[in-house]
Order: C-alpha cells, then sequence, then structure tokens
C-alpha cells in the first residue's frame, strides 16, 4: 500500500472510531463529525504510523465555531460566509530556512457517484464567490472588524474544497477539490495524496514569516486565522467530546514552532486539571491541520514516499 493509501486507510480508522465512540454508524457521521476525525484523530495515527522518527510531526485542533467573512457579491447582495472549515498550514525547515505553505478547505458531502459536485444551493454559491473573486471583506471578532483585500482576485491553490463521499456503507473517500466556472467541484486527488503533496509544500499557497507579513493580504488572513483558533478548544457532544478539547498530535509543539509564544502559559487558559475552559460566544475559530518539516526530514521523506506498507 502505497503511503498516500496509507493516509486514506488511517483517515477511514480515525472516522471509525469516531463513529463507533458516538454509538453511530459512519454513514450516519455529518460533515462536522468527519471533519473532526480528520483533524482531532488523524494527526497521532499518523505520527504513530506513517512518519514516526522522519523529522515529519503532525498536530490538528477541531473548532466548529467558524469565523465568517462579511463582503458584497457580485450582485451587490451583503452576505456573511464562513471562511472555511478546515485551515491546512505546513512549516518546512530546510538548510535553516523557513518555509510556509496553506490551505483554507470547504467541506462538503458529497452524495452522488459522479465524481462532479454541483454547487446550487443560493448560500454556498454565495460562499462560493469568496474563493473565486476574493471580493474585499472584514471578519468580525469581539466587536472588532479586521479587513482583507486579498490579490489575485480568482481562484488559487490556497483555498479549495474537500468533498466527503460515503462509499460501501463503512468507508469514506475525501478529496481535495477546485472549483471551476460551471459551478462544479471536481474530485482532483484523494486527501492522502493531498497531505503527502503538502509535505513537501507542493499543494497550498506560500505564506510569509509573521514578522514579513504587513503587506501580503493572504499571509495576513493565515495568521489571523491561527492566532483566534489555536487557543479555541470546543467540545462537539454529538461524538462524545464533551469533557476535553479536541485535540491531537503535537498540536501545543507545533503552534510554538510556527511563532513564539509561552506555550505553559497558554496550555493553563485551555486546560484546568483536564477540563475545557468554557470560553466567550463571541470566541471563533477554524479547525486546524498542522504539519511540520524539519532540517533531516526531506532525505527520509523521500524514501518514505516511495516505499511500500
Amino acid at each position: 500500500m502505497y503511503i498516500d493509501n496509507y493516509i486514506d486507510h488511517l483517515l477511514n480508522v480515525a472516522v471509525a472510531y469516531t463513529a463507533r465512540t458516538a454509538g453511530k454508524k459512519v454513514k450516519d457521521l455529518q460533515e462536522p463529525e468527519i471533519t473532526a476525525a480528520m483533524v482531532a484523530e488523524l494527526p497521532d495515527l499518523l505520527n504513530r504510523m506513517v512518519w514516526p522518527y522522519s523529522g515529519i510531526s503532525f498536530g490538528g485542533c477541531f473548532i466548529h465555531k467558524k469565523p465568517k467573512a462579511h463582503y458584497n457579491t457580485t450582485s451587490g447582495k451583503k452576505v456573511c460566509r464562513e471562511v472555511g472549515d478546515v485551515l491546512v498550514v505546513c512549516r518546512q525547515k530546510i538548510d535553516g530556512v523557513e518555509s510556509f505553505n496553506a490551505t483554507l478547505l470547504q467541506m462538503k458531502m458529497h452524495k452522488s457517484s459522479s465524481d462532479l459536485h454541483k454547487i446550487t444551493d443560493p448560500s454556498e454559491l454565495e460562499q462560493l464567490e469568496l474563493y473565486q473573486n476574493w471580493p474585499n471583506f472584514y471578519c468580525r471578532r469581539n466587536k472588532k472588524d479586521t479587513y482583507f483585500d486579498i490579490y489575485p482576485k480568482a481562484p488559487h491553490p490556497g483555498a479549495q474544497y474537500g468533498l466527503i463521499r460515503n462509499v460501501y456503507g463503512s468507508d469514506i473517500e475525501v478529496y481535495h477539490s477546485t472549483s471551476s466556472k460551471e459551478m462544479n467541484l471536481i474530485s482532483e486527488q484523494s486527501f492522502g495524496h493531498f497531505i503527502s503533496n503538502f509535505v513537501s509544500l507542493q499543494n497550498g499557497r506560500t505564506i510569509t514569516k509573521r514578522a514579513q507579513q504587513s503587506k501580503d493580504e493572504w499571509s495576513r488572513l493565515i495568521w489571523y486565522l491561527l492566532d483566534i483558533s489555536w487557543l479555541g478548544a470546543y467540545r462537539l457532544c454529538s461524538i462524545g467530546h464533551d469533557t476535553h478539547p479536541m485535540i491531537s498530535g503535537d498540536f501545543f509543539n507545533l503552534c510554538n514552532l510556527m511563532y513564539s509564544v509561552n506555550t505553559e502559559d497558554q496550555i493553563e487558559k485551555i486546560l484546568i486539571d483536564g477540563e475545557v475552559v468554557e470560553f466567550n460566544d463571541e470566541e471563533e475559530g477554524i479547525s486546524l491541520f498542522l504539519i511540520d518539516v524539519d532540517e533531516n526530514a526531506d532525505k527520509q521523506y523521500s524514501e518514505n514516499r516511495r516505499r511500500l506498507f
């Protein structure tokens, strides 16, 4: 089994575990529950089963509340739609040089047997306009508006889709997808292929370092989302996560690598004797899937990328 397929297999393991702990069948899980499995169960499996001791680490955090983008559609209608469901960020350090890539994913349940997913719901069409046209927009948090003017005003690798399709009753397939002018989402590659390519920065859109991002609106958006998200660990009672934050893998270590934080002090804001700290209702965030590739990982990754399991 190639490494891409193995990642897809472990995603199904994570989803099956999530369904079992919730007392449900996989086919009955909804998009938030599958997303939770992807970011709160899968990273630890990847760390233990795919790239142990390789210099590649994964972490994740599930947050059900999502930041909203406020903007005008091409027809002039004022709308408020989700920025995304999952933010995938990869930090790579090779020869002392740090690079970052990021992709926002909108997750959609795909019911058809076809590879095409047609967007017809009016609210989803308005949401699609954000990823296709990038109108000026702002995000509101704690009554404060933060404005963004992202270029190019066209689809790009930093904002795409994840299609979730149930197959064979107990398994799922998740595809990375881009939108077309016909409002179809096209299944292009499996989630496993998407992640293994992300490790080598072949997916996503480059973001600059935190200290360099003042003139780069795309980077500013990603750091904004990271800032409001990484402390937001929320419950999802429908799958039994009602007493602890939904985090996985090297989540806090990866946050510490991406930008300087006093991790111990920040953890205390989330964990008090193993229990969830209740956050203000106005707090928002986006689910995170974090990847770190260190100095020694490139050769090991190339070997692992080709080997059979």
